[in-house]
C-alpha cells in the first residue's frame, strides 16, 4: 500500500514538475526523506528523538529554501493555511536544521480535481517563533500522552496505514 502510494505520488509531482520545468523552477530536493534532531528551539529542550519527514519539493529561493507541499482537493481551499499550519511548520524546522538558513517561503499547490483540472498556489510567509512555539507545545503534548499510555484519536489518511487502527476505535 505505502509502495502503491509513493508510485502515484511520485507520478502526480513529476507530471507538475514536466508542466512547470519550461518556467525555471530551481529544483533543490523532491520526494526527499529528511531525519533531523527534534530540538525546541527556543528552549534547547532535546526530545531525544527525530523528527522525520518526507518534503514533497523543495526550491532554490532567492531569500532561501522555498517548501512547496503538493495536496489534491475537489476544489480550491482558501483557508488551507489553517488546515496544514502543522505540517508546513514541521517541514520549515527541517529544513531550516538541513539548509542551515530560514526558508523563503512554503507553498501548498492545490491540484484541484474539477472539470478541467487546474493547479492553485497558496504562498505563506516564513515561519515565526509563534509557529513554532505552538509546533512545539504540540509536540510536548503528544509525547506526554504517549508516555501515560494515550492515544488520541484523530482519524485521518494515516489510519488506512496504520497497525494499530483498530486500538482507536475501541
Amino acid at each position: 500500500m505505502v509502495s502503491l502510494l509513493r508510485r502515484c505520488s511520485a507520478t502526480v509531482l513529476f507530471r507538475f514538475l514536466a508542466i512547470f520545468q519550461l518556467s525555471g523552477l530551481k529544483v533543490r530536493e523532491r520526494l526527499q526523506r529528511f531525519e533531523v534532531p527534534l530540538i525546541d528551539p527556543s528552549t534547547g529542550e532535546d526530545f531525544s528523538i527525530p523528527l522525520v519527514g518526507i518534503v514533497d519539493l523543495v526550491l532554490a529561493g532567492d531569500g532561501g529554501p522555498v517548501v512547496v507541499d503538493f495536496k489534491t482537493a475537489a476544489s480550491a481551499s482558501s483557508n488551507c493555511h489553517l488546515q496544514h499550519e502543522l505540517q508546513l511548520s514541521a517541514y520549515a524546522y527541517i529544513v531550516r536544521e538541513v539548509y542551515g538558513r530560514d526558508e523563503s517561503a512554503l507553498e501548498i499547490r492545490q491540484l484541484v480535481k474539477t472539470k478541467t483540472p487546474k493547479i492553485v498556489v497558496h504562498r505563506f510567509l516564513p515561519r515565526t517563533d509563534n509557529h513554532f512555539k505552538r509546533f512545539f507545545e504540540i509536540v510536548r503534548e503528544y509525547l506526554g500522552a504517549l508516555d501515560r499510555g494515550v492515544f488520541n484519536y484523530r482519524p485521518g489518511f494515516g489510519c488506512q496505514l496504520c497497525d494499530l487502527a483498530g486500538m482507536c476505535l475501541q
